[in-house]
């Protein structure tokens, strides 16, 4: 006789709600990829006006509609979760605490 053990897969909004920004919680909540988005984010030199083809070429991807895309997913989904802030359409830059 076999035995399958089921097991559930994640939330995704259990792990949304994990990563969501609040006082006090470090980047290194967050996989590593969106650290590195963090990182180009908070850097001096792309504060407040960074696009996503951009984000996806200082990250080492390919300037292809693919890579953009899936660029500009992540960005979007960390400014829903409030780590980053989508000044106008298709322009980001982090988010900062007052």
């Amino acid at each position: 006789m076999r035995h399958i053990v089921v097991i559930p897969p994640k939330r995704a909004d259990a792990t949304a709600e994990k990563s969501k920004r609040r006082e006090g919680l470090a980047v290194t909540v967050l996989t590593p990829d969106y650290q590195r988005i963090m990182a180009v984010l908070e850097a001096e030199e792309h504060r407040g006006r960074v696009q996503a083809k951009e984000l996806a070429t200082v990250l080492g991807f390919a300037a292809v509609p693919a890579k953009i895309e899936g660029m500009r997913s992540k960005v979007k989904r960390m400014a829903e979760r409030g780590w980053a802030v989508e000044a106008r359409a298709g322009v980001f830059s982090a988010a900062r605490w007052a």
